[in-house]
């Protein structure tokens, strides 16, 4: 945790001299992340997302990507449909804060907003945005082991509902996400994950007939 936070403030720092402020701000995001119904959209989920972009990017990650990986799953309540835009929403109000070049805050909140449907695709959707949306769901390609795992973490977030609601639900994100062309953006993702990630579904769905 301390060098996720430290690579905040460092982001933070081009931007604003206030390190209260930056101190503020991604303690608040910590705290949101550490809520006690998270078993997969964590600091963990977060981390591994960073990582990617640091690979994907060259270490320069472009401040677009950095604040909208922290802020897309800020607000998560699995009883509300509008997550999406209540985290960019949160983004919007305190990335302000920061005094971000102006381009910045709507791009970051572009990024967030499309993560509620990542299979709409937008004729002038750009590399950032592809880069962004494969390293959230990258998951889905991972080796079955660690994909049984997000399934099983998954669940965990949704046991309000019973087995026979989530299950509906998985299906028709399963059945969604197997009809799209690509699931991956990228032809780095998808030469690396695509394979994976449909034969981790099929098998999933297998599970619910």
């Amino acid at each position: 945790m301390n060098s996720l936070k430290t690579d905040w403030l460092n982001h933070c720092a081009a931007y604003s001299s206030d390190e209260a402020l930056s101190t503020s701000l991604i303690d608040e995001l910590i705290t949101l992340y550490q809520e006690p119904h998270r078993r997969y959209h964590n600091l963990d989920h977060i981390s591994h997302m960073l990582s990617d972009l640091h690979t994907l990017t060259d270490g320069n990650i472009p401040a677009e990507l950095f604040f909208a990986a922290w802020y897309h799953d800020s607000i998560y309540d699995t009883l509300r449909h509008d997550n999406e835009q209540a985290s960019a929403d949160l983004a919007s109000a305190k990335l302000q804060l920061l005094h971000l070049p102006e381009s910045v805050i709507p791009q970051v909140v572009e990024a967030i907003l499309h993560t509620a449907d990542h299979f709409r695709i937008d004729a002038e959707e750009d590399d950032l945005i592809k880069i962004f949306l494969d390293t959230d769901i990258k998951i889905l390609g991972a080796d079955p082991e660690t994909y049984r795992k997000y399934v099983s973490d998954i669940r965990e977030e949704y046991l309000i509902f019973p087995d026979e609601l989530f299950y509906a639900g998985r299906k028709l994100f399963i059945e969604k996400t197997l009809s799209a062309q690509h699931i991956f953006r990228t032809e780095k993702y998808r030469l690396q994950y695509e394979t994976q990630a449909r034969i981790n579904l099929s098998n999933e769905l297998n599970l619910y007939k």
